[in-house]
Parts: C-alpha cells; structure tokens; sequence
C-alpha cells in the first residue's frame, strides 16, 4: 500500500490581490520577495499529498532584510508596471516577427516548387522541341533523297 507524502506550495497575497502564487524556486529551493508598499502581506504554505513520494523533511527558513522605505514608492511601481508593459511589447513584436518569418519561408518553399516545376517543364519542353526539329528535318532529308 502506498504511503501519501505532502508537498508544498507557496502563495503570497495582500490586502488587494494575490502576488505570487507558486514562487518560481531557485536551484537551492529558496525564492525572494520585495514589498515595496505597506500593508498585510501573508504567505501561505499549502500541502499536497502525491502518492508514492518518498518521505522528505520539509524545513521553512526565514530571512527578513529590512531596508529604508523609498520616499517614492510610486515611481518604482510605475516603472515596474513600464518595464512590463515593454516586455510585453518586445513579447508581442517577438511573436510578429516569428509568424513573418514563418510565412516567409513557406513562400520560399513554393517559391522554390514553382521554379522547380517551371525549370522541370521548361527541359520537357526544350527536348520536345528538338525531337520535332529532328524528326522534321530527318523527313526533309528523306524527301530530297
């Protein structure tokens, strides 16, 4: 019978909305968090049971760094708010030269069928052409004898 272990999830939420909800962990399984304005902040650790996990012992650490308050909070949540709104500029411009540079080369690809296509059909024709003018000039010969 399998034995079900808990596993952790982490939310961090304030008095208006949710912030973070399962913080992207770094390689030694810590994450960091900056609150820039004043209010209730609440980080909540969830367990969830997964079957057959192997049994770990799961240890919660606090590091608290207090800092001086910016005089102008709103200026860094306006940057913030710019700096995403660019990266969601540069994400969009990213897709559009994506999708361009995916129909440019399925026009190349017909591109390179239709002159493949043409230059088959050209030799077909070309070859044509000298078989008529042979077998014309074979009857020619044929007469004058």
């Amino acid at each position: 019978m399998s034995q079900l272990q808990p596993s952790v999830e982490l939310t961090i939420t304030n008095h208006r909305d949710s912030l973070l909800e399962k913080a992207p962990l770094t390689a030694n399984a810590s994450f960091s968090y900056v609150v820039q304005y004043a209010g209730e902040q609440q980080i909540c650790f969830t367990a969830i049971e997964i079957e057959s996990s192997p049994a770990i012992k799961r240890e919660i650490f606090f590091d608290l760094d207090a800092a001086p308050l910016p005089k102008q909070t709103d200026d860094k949540l306006g940057t913030a708010s710019q700096i995403q709104r660019l990266v969601q500029e540069v994400d969009l411009d990213q897709m559009y030269g994506k999708k361009r540079i995916t129909e440019l080369l399925e026009v190349g690809r017909k591109v390179n069928k239709s002159v493949l296509w043409v230059g088959l059909a050209s030799i077909v024709a070309a070859w044509a052409v000298v078989f008529v003018q042979n077998a014309w000039l074979s009857m020619q010969v044929k007469k004058r004898l």
